[in-house]
């Protein structure tokens, strides 16, 4: 997977009312081994100084540049969480690429076709996960089947459809779930297939016992 990138605003005057992009800085893995979303203290509701609207534009502008626009509509609303709003959306070259912007900026980036899932088998895989001192906040995709819910060492968590795509195969489903803590190693989801109602697993990544903020799932 590609690591998130930070669009630069110092060093480019930004137009009236729009923030200014310049090349990226290079960004970092999370406890849970995805790409992580992590801007230190929370900047607050009020530091989103652009609407959705004008947040979507810019991101649609942006990814263009790069060859990566969304294809089949705009990019999908994820989440607007810890002042931060979220966006995922699938390029024409069959990567799924992921944003988030905040008062500091733009956060962009995408995970190659050949590193997402195949689409023919029904499951759930993660995309990207943002860090509070409070808790997490995931994104993760299920294709050919719909998450009811996820669960670490008996603790059920609800979680939430943001939207769903085509593929060859079938549908891919997203989803968001929050945590109070960083989790690692793998959640169990109740889903549902077209067969009926089973269990399968959300992997999380490698555990992280040097970091007292986080919770080994298993």
């Amino acid at each position: 997977m590609e690591v998130l990138t930070l669009c630069d605003l110092t060093t480019a005057p930004a137009q009236p009312g729009t923030p200014a992009v310049s090349g990226p800085a290079a960004g970092s893995a999370g406890p849970d081994g995805l790409p992580l979303i992590t801007l230190g203290a929370s900047p607050g509701a009020g530091a989103m100084s652009l609407s959705a609207a004008a947040v979507e534009r810019m991101i649609v502008e942006d990814a263009a540049g790069d060859g990566k626009a969304p294809v089949g509509g705009g990019p999908i609303p994820a989440y607007v969480w810890e002042g931060r709003r979220g966006y995922l959306w699938p390029t024409a070259a069959g990567e799924l690429c992921h944003a988030e912007y905040s008062g500091l900026g733009l956060i962009r980036g995408c995970i190659a076709a050949a590193d997402l899932p195949s689409g023919r088998t029904p499951g759930p895989d993660g995309i990207t996960t943002a860090l509070e001192e409070n808790g997490a906040l995931h994104v993760f995709l299920a294709d050919l089947e719909d998450v009811r819910s996820l669960s670490c060492n008996g603790t059920a968590f609800t979680v939430t459809e943001v939207g769903r795509t085509r593929t060859p195969e079938g549908t891919r489903v997203y989803y968001t779930l929050r945590t109070p803590w960083w989790p690692t190693g793998s959640m169990t989801a109740t889903v549902l297939r077209a067969e009926g109602t089973t269990a399968d697993t959300l992997r999380l990544g490698p555990d992280r016992t040097d970091d007292p903020r986080t919770h080994h799932c298993a």
